[in-house]
């Protein structure tokens, strides 16, 4: 009765085994996909001028699609699993001090409101285009290492121990967000732009001509907006929060495998 009450609890060991493998390695692949994406977004950032920072993205992108790319083996093997598990750490570490990074020069850009011209304006715009483009794909590899740190661990530790970085950082870039709709808000007011009717008051020479003939079309004040601008001013305010939810505890929840011939089938 001991041998037999031994070989039904090696067998229940053995399902819960593959359960977390199994929900491991199709929690894993989908990983692959993500990772392909941010490549093509960080491919289009095309100013030079941003290489090293660019290349260091690269890397790290390369470096979590080799985990997941071997899920099965990694998973399989104790020793691989914990050796990867502290490579993620390290690159973890990695990813967060670029967002900081990001982040905080996002912070020390918007943080003067003090009024400038459009030319001075639009420049600040082109170069927070790039670090937003940054911040958004650095979010979303720090929620991809999240995921393979849970699938990794096979259900030892909790969701929420895994994407603790995830969630501290997505504050912290929500922060950044923020502060940048409220400077571009004053901005916008200061430069008497006007994005629902495309269009912008003139300034210098242009704009004292522009008050006087505003005595008889006050629509004469202003010229059209530049297309690009708004576009870019547009998407920058109506972004001013990230909307990342980490999954459930997928791996404790319940798993259907069926036995049959010797062999073990799951249900996804």
């Amino acid at each position: 009765q001991f041998n037999k009450a031994s070989q039904v609890a090696n067998g229940v060991a053995n399902v819960m085994n593959v359960a977390s493998l199994v929900v491991g390695q199709y929690y894993m692949s989908e990983v692959n996909d993500k990772l392909e994406s941010m490549n093509k977004n960080i491919s289009e950032i095309g100013d030079f001028q941003q290489r090293e920072f660019k290349s260091k993205i690269f890397s790290l992108i390369a470096r979590v699609g080799k985990i997941s790319k071997f899920s099965s083996d990694i998973l399989e093997n104790d020793e691989l699993r914990n050796r990867k598990l502290h490579s993620l750490d390290s690159i973890e570490g990695e990813v967060t001090q670029l967002l900081q990074q990001v982040n905080i020069t996002i912070d020390e850009m918007t943080l003067n409101n003090v009024p400038l011209d459009f030319k001075m304006y639009s420049e600040k715009i082109n170069e927070l285009n790039t670090l937003l483009s940054y911040q958004k794909v650095l979010v979303s590899l720090l929620e991809e290492i999240s995921k393979l740190m849970y699938s990794l661990n096979r259900g030892a530790v909790k969701a929420e121990m895994c994407y603790a970085m995830f969630n501290r950082y997505v504050a912290q870039s929500n922060d950044s967000l923020l502060k940048l709709n409220m400077w571009h808000e004053n901005q916008t007011t200061s430069l008497g732009i006007d994005i629902y009717n495309h269009r912008i008051k003139k300034y210098g020479l242009e704009g004292l001509l522009g008050e006087v003939q505003s005595l008889f079309n006050n629509d004469w004040k202003y010229k059209p907006l530049d297309d690009n601008m708004e576009m870019k001013i547009i998407a920058q305010t109506g972004n001013t929060k990230l909307e990342l939810t980490p999954p459930d505890e997928v791996l404790n929840n319940d798993l259907e495998i069926i036995a049959k011939d010797g062999k073990l089938y799951y249900l996804k």
